[in-house]
């Protein structure tokens, strides 16, 4: 590791990092929300930015990529249109008061089910993130969120067909699943439901069946 990677700013970077596992990390640093190693790498692929270094002249340079903040909210949106999540880590004080390094914190985690910026939202339709889960009796419980309006509902079906039934009727932009079923009927259910058009619409666009894991 570099002596940049080993910094105490990169350990407070690591830090928040290991906590949002799965997320794109967008760290302020002044005027910009910044991005390190693999994130960067991804940030200047889908967004179409520059691609730098954190320290070019070392023997490993950091790659680095960044976003104006006041910009920040146009790229966020397009990453979690790709089907990226986005954890925001902000300055929690003022730099020029600080004592050392700049306190920072995770003040959002922006996903497709947990968009609440208004211009980025169809008013047509809700904004629908989906939870499901199974009794051991074989019951579907099934809770659908908009958190852009507080809109909250929830229902129990007897079979797969029906909990495919209400994800396709709902449409939902993100689908927590309870560990476990996720290779359950309710994969194929829902090909058959919904077909694969509406899917891609309304799943994010990496693998709808990977990663979600809990609960609302």
């Amino acid at each position: 590791m570099s002596g940049a990677a080993s910094s105490p700013m990169f350990d407070q970077y690591g830090a928040l990092k290991a906590a949002n596992p799965g997320t794109i990390l967008f760290f302020r640093m002044g005027d910009f929300y910044e991005t390190f190693f693999g994130d960067a790498e991804i940030c200047a692929r889908e967004l179409e930015i520059t691609l730098t270094s954190r320290n070019p002249r070392d023997p490993d340079p950091i790659p680095m990529a960044g976003v104006p903040h006041h910009q920040a909210a146009v790229y966020v949106q397009r990453l979690v249109d790709l089907g990226h999540k986005v954890a925001i880590a902000d300055q929690l004080e003022d730099p020029a008061l600080a004592k050392g390094l700049v306190k920072r914190g995770i003040t959002r985690v922006v996903t497709p089910g947990m968009v609440l910026d208004p211009t980025a939202l169809e008013r047509s339709r809700h904004n629908w993130i989906a939870a499901v889960a199974v009794d051991p009796d074989g019951r579907w419980g099934l809770a659908f969120l908009d958190a852009s309006t507080g809109d909250f509902r929830c229902t129990a079906v007897p079979s797969a067909e029906g909990a495919a039934a209400e994800i396709g009727r709902h449409e939902p932009r993100e689908v927590l699943l309870e560990p476990g079923i996720r290779d359950s009927a309710l994969q194929s259910a829902l090909v058959g439901v919904a077909g694969s058009e509406v899917l891609a619409e309304a799943w994010t666009k990496r693998e709808a069946w990977r990663e979600l894991s809990e609960l609302l």
